[in-house]
């Protein structure tokens, strides 16, 4: 049976980060973001949004309103601290749409994982996820 150290540790939230300052960002239309489903808050261009979440195997998912990623899995173990990246992008036509006063093309996120190694830093796995 662990003893008292070991079961208060065991209680220690971990963080979660979330960044937003990729230099292929479009800079608008704020980043929601979910945790295991629920709204845990929006992340505007170069801010961070950074929460503590109890450990457990938890999915994170961002949206701009309009588009959705995938949901991300991962696993959070007592006072781990996870970040993540999140970034607004235009399509291919995103810049000929701005200058012709076209609207809007279709605007994707981007998750990029830490490197569960590393737990820390932005050394992360890049992925795009739609």
């Amino acid at each position: 049976m662990p003893g008292l150290i070991e079961q208060i540790d065991a209680l220690e939230p971990g963080m979660l980060r979330v960044f937003r300052d990729s230099e292929a960002d479009i800079g608008f239309r704020e980043a929601l973001m979910f945790l295991d489903d629920e709204l845990i808050g929006g992340v505007d261009y170069k801010q961070i949004l950074e929460i503590r979440i109890r450990p457990g195997t938890h999915t994170l998912q961002a949206s701009n309103r309009v588009f959705k990623t995938e949901r991300i899995s991962f696993q959070v173990n007592p006072a781990d601290r996870l970040t993540f990246l999140v970034a607004n992008t235009g399509g291919p036509l995103f810049a000929i749409g701005m200058m012709l006063g076209m609207g809007i093309p279709r605007i994707r996120l981007q998750l990029e994982i830490a490197d569960p190694r590393q737990r820390t830093g932005r050394n992360a796995r890049k992925g795009q996820i739609r």
